[in-house]
């Protein structure tokens, strides 16, 4: 495919850097947001990272003292890098999410608040109950986009290398085009997470295997 012929095109990307620079980002901004919103009600940064181990241990990760919370950084990094492998392997197919990466990097925090809300936790072993209050939750989804999904974006566009096209005018039609899809993108996430505040039994709920929800 010649530039001519396609406006933008991948070429060699560093797959590794970008999924490994995304995940330690990400996953450090995250974890300091956490840090910090639960500083504020009185927790502590131990307390955080043993509540994220619980997920695996249940109750005892909060009497397993550093190694548990030791584990639950290790958790915590593991899961921002399986976030930004995902985005990353979406874009080899999805070339908006490399073009428009700030649209489509702030618009993947509201999935990552999705599946780790309503998948991961329901079915981790965590031992207390799951509950969404709207403070809470648009506390949450902020931090995931401003966080976790447009430091993952960035650092996959930064590690993906264009061939940019000659001719100007082909140019500005696929990025007009990539800007419409992205601002598409965003636009059906932020109405299906309004859907969820609206009614959040009509989502996934439904279909998962906990008892508690809002």
């Amino acid at each position: 495919m010649s530039a001519d012929s396609a406006a933008v095109s991948l070429e060699k990307p560093k797959a590794y850097r970008a999924i490994l620079w995304g995940g330690l980002i990400a996953g450090t901004l995250d974890i300091l947001a956490a840090f910090v919103n639960s500083g504020l009600r009185g927790g502590s940064p131990t307390g955080v990272l043993q509540a994220i181990a619980s997920g695996l241990l249940g109750a005892d990760s909060f009497q397993g003292g550093f190694a548990t919370a030791a584990l639950g950084l290790v958790l915590h990094f593991f899961i921002a890098t399986t976030a930004t492998a995902v985005y990353y392997a979406a874009s080899r197919k999805l070339k908006v999410l490399v073009e428009q990466a700030i649209v489509c990097g702030l618009a993947y925090g509201i999935p990552v608040y999705l599946v780790m809300n309503l998948v991961v936790l329901p079915l981790s072993a965590v031992p207390f109950k799951i509950s969404h209050t709207v403070s809470g939750v648009a506390t949450a989804v902020l931090i995931l986009m401003f966080c976790v999904g447009l430091p993952i974006a960035l650092s996959v566009r930064r590690y993906s290398k264009y061939v940019m096209p000659q001719a100007k005018g082909g140019r500005e039609m696929e990025n007009s085009k990539g800007q419409m899809i992205g601002i598409g993108i965003l636009g059906f996430l932020i109405g299906g997470f309004v859907g969820f505040l609206a009614r959040p039994s009509a989502f996934l709920v439904g279909q998962l295997p906990f008892e508690h929800v809002i």
